[in-house]
């Protein structure tokens, strides 16, 4: 589901990129010329102009190259993302994470799976500190599975504010380590542990809602905004300048 979005609301961008340069390389090879020759023939002299000759005469290199590049890593991040080991919350999240509220679904996820796992060996009788260490080596991540060794062992040692410190809770959350301690001393571990899993599955799906009702919608509109805009200056500030030129002569 994250790839399907993150794949999503880079497509969108990039067909709006492609149309908008198509435009721009039309406007330079087509419209230009005119206006070019016609300011030519009334005298007037515009930076903008010059810059915009300048890249029309070189657009046969440029024109090709830049799009292409754009395409080679939109296909080149989408391999990596494919690749990519989503249950490794550090490494989705240092590959993943720059789009907006992906590193936080991705830890909410990886919270889920680690409290329902929890829940489920509790539920088949494997002692806590046990399946703690468990929990942690499944997910490949060396600094999950230090901290759950942590855990682990303060566990075994009944020292609960080992258990709670919140400065070395970070791969496990501390709603997680709370529920472990009172469901120990409540006599519901289990039941304590599938309330947090169900917690933190809402969180994964407010998160997953968040990026695909505002998160996709949002980058997509950025984007087609500057693209918009990139596309009006290189049409209309030429004008704006030979119509400022022509203002100051009449006067």
């Amino acid at each position: 589901e994250i790839r399907g979005l993150l794949l999503s609301s880079l497509c969108y961008p990039l067909i709006v990129f492609l149309i908008a340069w198509a435009v721009l390389i039309f406007y330079l090879l087509v419209s230009f010329p005119v206006l070019s020759d016609v300011v030519a023939a009334w005298g007037g002299q515009s930076a903008v102009f010059d810059d915009l000759n300048r890249a029309r005469a070189t657009v046969h290199l440029w024109g090709p190259i830049v799009p292409a590049v754009v395409l080679l890593l939109f296909f080149f991040w989408r391999f990596l993302l494919r690749k990519s080991k989503l249950l490794i919350p550090r490494r989705a999240a240092s590959r993943l994470g720059w789009f907006p509220g992906v590193r936080q679904l991705i830890y909410a996820q990886q919270n889920a799976i680690l409290s329902d796992m929890l829940a489920v060996m509790v539920r088949h009788g494997v002692p806590l500190d046990r399946a703690i260490s468990l929990s942690g080596a499944i997910f490949g991540d060396r600094r999950l599975e230090r901290e759950s060794k942590i855990v682990a062992e303060a566990l075994a040692s009944q020292d609960w504010q080992r258990v709670l410190e919140a400065r070395r809770a970070r791969c496990i959350p501390v709603s997680l380590r709370l529920a472990i301690i009172q469901g120990l001393h409540s006599g519901k571990l289990a039941d304590n542990l599938e309330q947090v899993a169900k917690h933190w599955e809402r969180q994964t799906w407010r998160q997953a809602t968040w990026i695909k009702t505002v998160g996709v919608p949002m980058s997509v509109v950025i984007f087609g905004c500057i693209c918009t805009l990139l596309v009006a200056l290189s049409l209309w500030l030429p004008w704006l300048q030979i119509m400022f030129q022509m203002a100051s002569f009449r006067a």
